[in-house]
């Protein structure tokens, strides 16, 4: 794993010691080995952290093209083989070469067309010395982010944006309206970061950036041809060479792996996976399953696996080489890690209720000395995808016999025809109209919910916060492009980061696989939900190595069901850290903090399985906390460099 970072001064200003700079707020991701470059206006350097075996040969940055290149990547390759063949250099040879090496090589042959031939997770830079420009490029789901800045004379990059401030020319400043639309359920557009002038290279782009311009060179196309196999069973064999192939690549440089194992259809099919590959080898799979602390009701949620450890322990129990590890979160609270991961990922907490967990995993795969952690997180629309856009897909295209055939049977399954006809119908109708019928119907999937976003905020922000949810929705014309949406649109490659930086754990998602996404992008529909089963390819397709209880369940695991209790152990400090959201001016003007507030003040004493309840507290005000918290710490943060913006703090709508 790597850090990179690179500047370039158009008007001829010497890089001097800014690149250092760069490079020593990025430490942390990277403390083994440090290396850097520069002639001039222009310098490129990362900082390694030893993950693979072919690290020992990294000398980035490297030079190619006789000297017209200098590059710098944040990789882990699959498929080394198979490109080092394509490429023409020799077995012997290859295993003496980086993967930053393989990719120069690639892009000396293909130019920025190499991209497509990559497999694996990658940030790269490269700069043309002919050209004077600057091409980053990620793959389009992997976990190594790449940000950059452009203005006048400079453009720079970093792997995070502390890389990027680390420079007295970039401006610091929280984007305040971006993290209030977050409260509200909006995703960002692709390129934003939580910075304004700070920019993130989009999932599966390249982008050439010179001083005139900033332009897409390439872009991943998700495919739009359906296979057609003869037999669901052929559909099934392909599904399990292909989550082999993308298992196996990710246990490169690992002898003991360690997974997240739920009670779910992704984990267990990673674990399973796994086990059985490391277990030709004489290997061992640590699977880690979170459950709640001991004398939790159980019974808490109707319909919930709440603890998902006996499911676990069965796959578990069907692999000798898997080591089963039951995580609770005894003496942990979702306030623990606020500050750590400000400063490590840059980013607000996802999910607060989950970082005890979370975090009790990765103490534990670190304390037995474990490198390399797989999890499933991508598999909701790959492996496990449910099918259920398959009706409006169907019903758009014309293809009635097979609506009427998977409708009957969804029926004869207990799906309500009702929910049936809101599947086939809703994404077909504009997202204006289908909000405002779901509603009228009381069938809008946020009723009831709150948004704890300042009334100020909420009045700058205008009419249009109101309708951005429903415009989010992806029609149902087009599966295979709204299934590539959701995979793109939340991009935390940046908790990656922070995962190497505190635990030094590699995070692998052999679901998130691209050759495994392609495959099951072109599936039929009619193999996902299939006989009114629904992730039917999982379900049948891996009968040969998920227990039945897993594989047939149809409950979903509510993971993090007891957080309320470690919230109710830390009063006092949530007390504490709603009235410093209250007193920071750039926080307050986000977070609507008299609710924060009246919410902790009325804190429930019973009824947590409540859904009101439940939209209430773990998501509304977690999610306050989260922004508010990385708000005042921002604010903090920016009183320390008065020297940026012209000595501006936080203390305008702005910001």
């Amino acid at each position: 794993m790597t850090a990179i970072a690179g500047l370039c001064y158009y008007d001829g200003r010497p890089v001097g010691p800014k690149l250092a700079r760069m490079l020593d707020a990025q430490a942390r991701y990277g403390p083994d080995d440090r290396r850097d470059w520069s002639a001039g206006g222009v310098g490129l350097g990362r900082n390694l952290m030893h993950m693979l075996p072919e690290d020992r040969f990294d000398r980035q940055p490297l030079t190619g093209g006789g000297g017209r290149y200098r590059l710098v990547a944040d990789v882990r390759l699959d498929e080394r083989d198979d490109l080092a063949r394509a490429l023409g250099i020799a077995e012997p040879d290859a295993r003496d070469l980086s993967d930053a090496a393989l990719v120069l090589a690639a892009f000396e042959r293909w130019g920025s067309g190499c991209f497509d031939r990559l497999y694996g997770d990658f940030a790269v830079a490269i700069w043309d010395v002919q050209d004077r420009a600057l091409l980053l490029a990620r793959d389009p789901f992997g976990d190594r982010p790449i940000h950059y800045y452009r203005s006048g004379s400079l453009i720079a990059f970093a792997s995070m944006p502390k890389g990027l401030h680390a420079l007295d020319d970039v401006p610091y400043r929280p984007d305040a309206d971006l993290l209030a639309r977050s409260l509200d359920g909006i995703f960002p557009a692709r390129e934003a970061s939580c910075f304004q002038h700070v920019l993130k290279v989009p999932r599966g782009s390249c982008l050439r950036i010179d001083q005139q311009s900033v332009r897409e060179v390439w872009r991943w196309q998700a495919p739009h041809t359906r296979l057609k196999l003869t037999r669901p069973e052929d559909y099934h064999a392909a599904l399990r060479e292909q989550l082999d192939r993308a298992v196996q690549a990710r246990l490169r440089g690992a002898e003991t792996v360690a997974t997240q194992c739920s009670s779910g259809l992704d984990s267990g099919a990673v674990t399973a996976t796994a086990a059985r590959l490391q277990g030709a080898l004489g290997r061992r799979v640590v699977a880690f399953t979170a459950v709640p602390r001991p004398g939790f009701n159980a019974s808490f949620v109707p319909g919930r696996i709440v603890d998902e450890g006996p499911l676990a322990a069965t796959l578990a129990a069907r692999y000798p080489n898997v080591e089963h590890v039951r995580i609770d979160t005894r003496g942990r609270t979702p306030l623990d890690g606020l500050a750590r991961l400000f400063q490590d990922s840059e980013l607000p907490a996802g999910n607060l209720a989950n970082e005890p967990w979370a975090n009790a995993i990765f103490d534990g795969v670190r304390d037995r000395g474990i490198g390399v952690l797989l999890i499933g997180q991508q598999g909701n629309m790959t492996i496990s995808y449910n099918g259920q856009l398959g009706p409006a897909s169907w019903l758009a295209g014309g293809a009635w016999r097979t609506f009427a055939r998977e409708a009957r049977a969804m029926a004869r399954d207990g799906q309500p025809w009702r929910s049936i006809a809101a599947l086939a119908i809703g994404p077909n109708m504009p997202p204006a109209l289908w909000g405002w019928l779901a509603g009228a119907l009381g069938r809008a999937p946020d009723a009831g919910a709150i948004r704890l976003i300042a009334p100020s905020r909420r009045v700058a922000l205008g009419p249009s916060w109101r309708h951005a949810r429903a415009g989010d929705q992806t029609a149902g014309r087009d599966s295979i492009a709204a299934r590539v949406e959701v995979m793109q649109r939340g991009d935390g490659a940046n908790y990656g980061k922070a995962m190497l930086a505190q635990w030094r754990i590699d995070r692998r998602d052999p679901t998130a696989d691209r050759r495994l996404t392609e495959f099951c992008l072109t599936v039929p529909e009619d193999q996902y939900l299939r006989d009114g089963i629904s992730s039917a390819m999982v379900r049948v397709g891996l009968a040969d190595r998920l227990p039945e209880a897993i594989r047939m369940s149809r409950a979903r695991g509510l993971q993090a069901s007891d957080w309320h209790i470690g919230m109710v152990e830390a009063h006092d400090r949530l007390v504490e850290e709603v009235e410093a959201i209250a007193a920071s001016d750039a926080a307050a003007r986000v977070v609507d903090v008299i609710a924060m507030r009246q919410l902790v003040a009325d804190w429930p004493e019973h009824g947590w399985d409540r859904p009101q309840v439940q939209a209430r507290y773990r998501s509304a005000l977690l999610s306050a906390l989260a922004i508010g918290h990385f708000l005042r710490l921002a604010e903090q943060h920016l009183r320390t460099i008065p020297q940026r913006n012209g000595g501006a703090s936080c203390d305008d709508d702005r910001c």
